[in-house]
């Protein structure tokens, strides 16, 4: 699993800026889902890929992003129990 890594913003992005861009970058292209959405249906209390492929489409296509939703599953769940 891929740790979090705070990076710096984009040149001349503010803070949130530079996340609004990275919640908007695809991460499922068959379906057209952001990494934001995904995020947010785990933080609706998705905690499996079945969960976020029902409320998002992600990983239904071709499920080479399947990978990718199981991070996010993780990273989320493990940020959320550490609050």
């Amino acid at each position: 699993m891929a740790e979090a890594v705070a990076e710096e913003p984009a040149a001349g992005l503010t803070p949130e800026q530079a996340e609004a861009e990275r919640r908007a970058e695809g991460l499922c292209a068959c379906k057209g889902v952001s990494t934001g959405a995904i995020e947010d249906a785990v933080l609706g209390g998705c905690h499996s890929r079945a969960a976020v492929a029902e409320r998002t489409g992600a990983s239904t296509g071709c499920g080479g992003c399947g990978p990718l939703v199981d991070e996010i599953i993780e990273d989320r769940t493990r940020l959320a129990a550490a609050a």
